[in-house]
């Protein structure tokens, strides 16, 4: 029994040791300065080479770190293709939008933002833009990066909920009823209309779901359901109320359909508009409401994120996941990488770090081109981020959505090593006043 014992302890020591050699990390590694350019007042890119190991286990690395200074004019703000949720666009696709849409601002620097639903499109965490609720996350402990109007960044786990409230002629109809999400599929999504699958999983709880203009053109829900349309006034903000009036609804059979192919758009979406719009059992809820009913839907985000007014980031179920915190390296979370993002592995890679005077700084790191630019596994990463002197750092969307674009006399320019771009869910666009 003894030498059974040892015999087990041993190859429980043997495969601890082999799980450990097969995930690559440096412990040490040389960080050199290539060269620095400053972008605007307050921002400058910084270009490293990273070298460590020795022979053929030597790790070569291009890094691109935008410094942003605490206290600067400077405007960061989620752009999305069309500033609507269901879509991709590249890193230099989202600064061109970024220059029409606030011709007062010159976008001169980008990275790619949250990680996204690669069938369905759209970002997965939490959204605020210029103080406007756009959409909440799918995962309730996701992080993000968020900032105030004064431009001082913070990484929280911030809490969204959704009530919705109702009276007909003057009386209560329903109080504080909750909202599963807003601006997020429905769900009865189909499989392969969503993924990876984590993204399509956290979406079964998503019965009754919030529409507005900035989702898409319609709410793209399939038939069945419910769907209750309304007017509404103004926007709803992270702390505020929605106001609005029943003016229809669609019910159980088919919502609506768009040109000669007959496919299922749900109902549409425009200016002034928003859908509640309902699954399962949530539909008994849509089914008391009358048109001409009066609505008002709250928004309720955690206390100590009221005063943030743009944010992203945080689409991961882990929760980002979190590379340091208060200093410290956060261990790794490979039970719940159900993404397939390869912790271990070596791909290109973007994080956010902050320091603990308060300074930002955005890191992207190519990959994908040996000997030249290796990639940097998530522990890689996380020392990386420790080194440059952040005092918390979070880990953003990476792989071919890795991407750091900036404002060049012939354009903006990818910093990736790519010729061809991935479209992403969204882009943190850094626009300077002109």
């Amino acid at each position: 029994m003894k030498i059974k014992a040892t015999l087990l302890a041993l190859l429980l020591l043997l495969t601890a040791l082999t799980a450990q050699a097969g995930a690559p990390r440096f412990a040490d590694f040389t960080l050199a300065e290539i060269s620095n350019q400053p972008l605007a007042d307050g921002l400058v890119l910084w270009t490293y080479a990273l070298r460590a190991g020795e022979g053929e286990d030597m790790v070569a690395q291009r890094l691109h770190v935008l410094e942003i200074a605490p206290g600067t004019s400077l405007h960061l703000v989620s752009v999305s293709r069309d500033m609507q949720v269901k879509t991709l666009q590249t890193v230099p696709e989202a600064m061109a939008l970024a220059a029409q849409l606030w011709p007062w601002w010159t976008p001169v620097a980008a990275i790619n933002g949250d990680f996204f639903d690669t069938a369905a499109g759209g970002a997965l965490g939490l959204t605020i833009r210029e103080g406007r609720l756009i959409q909440t996350g799918e995962f309730p402990q996701g992080w993000s990066l968020g900032f105030t109007a004064q431009g001082q960044a913070r990484l929280g786990q911030p809490q969204v909920q959704l009530y919705l409230s109702a009276q007909r002629d003057g009386q209560p109809l329903m109080t504080d009823l909750p909202i599963d999400a807003l601006n997020a599929l429905r769900a009865d999504v189909i499989p392969s209309r969503s993924a990876p699958r984590n993204a399509y999983q956290a979406r079964q709880d998503n019965r009754l779901v919030l529409y507005t203009a900035d989702w898409y053109r319609a709410t793209m829900a399939a038939d069945g359901g419910w769907e209750t349309a309304l007017a509404v006034e103004g926007a709803l903000t992270p702390g505020g109320t929605l106001h609005g009036t029943v003016r229809g609804y669609h019910d159980t059979a088919r919502v609506t359909v768009a040109g000669d192919a007959q496919v299922p758009q749900g109902t549409a979406l425009k200016a002034g508009t928003a859908v509640l719009s309902a699954t399962g059992d949530a539909i008994q809820v849509l089914r008391r409401l009358n048109v001409g009913d009066r609505v008002s839907i709250r928004a309720q985000i955690s206390q100590d994120w009221t005063d943030i007014v743009s944010c992203l980031g945080g689409g991961r179920p882990d929760g980002g996941p979190l590379l340091v915190q208060d200093g410290i390296i956060q261990p790794e979370h490979p039970e719940v990488d159900d993404y397939g993002y390869f912790y271990p592995s070596r791909h290109p890679r973007t994080a956010a770090g902050i320091r603990a005077d308060g300074r930002l700084f955005l890191l992207m790191a190519r990959g994908y081109r040996p000997g030249e630019a290796d990639g940097l596994s998530v522990a890689e990463l996380a020392q990386v981020m420790l080194d440059l002197g952040a005092h918390t750092a979070l880990n953003l969307d990476g792989g071919p959505s890795s991407s750091l674009a900036v404002r060049t006399p012939d354009g903006f320019l990818p910093l990736n090593g790519r010729t061809r771009q991935t479209p992403v869910g969204n882009a943190l666009v850094i626009c300077a006043p002109r």
